[in-house]
């Protein structure tokens, strides 16, 4: 079982240049990446969930109406923070402005949610999905990584107990060599490393595996902002080139399925239940 999933998210309205002024970016860009990837979904007959970005919705409402007509929708949060940015009120009103505004665009209320950076750290951050009526989470990592902790043993799917609720978790796809475990499969990952590889591990995991892209993964026109570290405009420009194209194979040569056809083709009751 193979799930494709797209995190829905625009660049940031500014970046710094070499001299140290503030420029605005273009969206062009953006929507030029955001016609690759739809063309490319559309080529290969896949259909992703999309988790979208309540901050995106509200900027290009009509872009995400078409969206939800063709596909599987879920939550990214509104503002797209890492989690541990927020304190437990704010996540909450976080996630309802996303909840919200996901609605009023789509006329549908989503009920699965992945958390930005895959960084929900607790029960307490979990105890809020069950309460604002998520049913499936694809947000728990099992390795401790740049954006958050471990949090739970296996990339494998599992029921969540909190409290007297109950969530369906299709957890992130570790990827590495033998006991040496580095990432996910997906994002800059997906763009850093070369097919053969990305391909191989998407072999290995013929049973269950999660793969995400972002539109900003396929924009080439993305600027170097001066403003960050070596190693963040690295992990945001590696292979920005090559994308589509690896993309494209990919998409090609796996069968994959949304969330929400994977969640009704799982036997839940053989899955392990964690109590949070």
């Amino acid at each position: 079982m193979h799930i494709f999933t797209v995190d829905f998210e625009c660049p940031s309205d500014y970046y710094t240049d070499k001299k140290g002024n503030r420029r605005e970016i273009s969206q062009e860009g953006f929507f030029r990446s955001c016609e690759k990837l739809f063309f490319l979904l559309e080529q290969h007959k896949v259909k992703p969930t999309f988790f979208i970005m309540g901050k995106v919705a509200d900027r290009y409402p009509d872009m995400i109406a078409e969206i939800a007509k063709k596909y599987d929708i879920g939550s990214h949060g509104y503002a797209h923070l890492n989690a541990d940015k927020f304190s437990l009120g704010e996540f909450e009103k976080d996630l309802q402005k996303s909840l919200d505004t996901l609605e009023k665009v789509t006329g549908k209320r989503p009920d699965k949610f992945r958390c930005p950076y895959f960084s929900l750290p607790d029960r307490r951050y979990l105890a809020v999905l069950a309460a604002n009526g998520i049913k499936t989470d694809c947000s728990l990592a099992s390795l401790k990584h740049a954006y958050g902790p471990k949090v739970i043993e296996s990339d494998t799917p599992c029921r969540l107990s909190i409290d007297q609720s109950c969530i369906r978790e299709l957890p992130p796809s570790n990827i590495g060599f033998g006991s040496l475990k580095f990432g996910f499969l997906g994002g800059g990952y997906f763009r850093f490393f070369p097919y053969f590889m990305l391909r191989y591990w998407t072999k290995q995991k013929s049973d269950y595996s999660v793969s995400y892209i972002h539109p900003l993964d396929l924009c080439v026109e993305k600027p170097k902002d001066h403003s960050k570290t070596f190693v963040e405009n690295f992990r945001a420009r590696a292979g920005l080139g090559r994308a589509a194209s690896k993309l494209d194979k990919y998409l090609s040569e796996f069968d994959f399925i949304d969330v929400e056809t994977a969640t009704k083709t799982i036997d839940w009751e053989h899955t392990p239940i964690l109590k949070f």
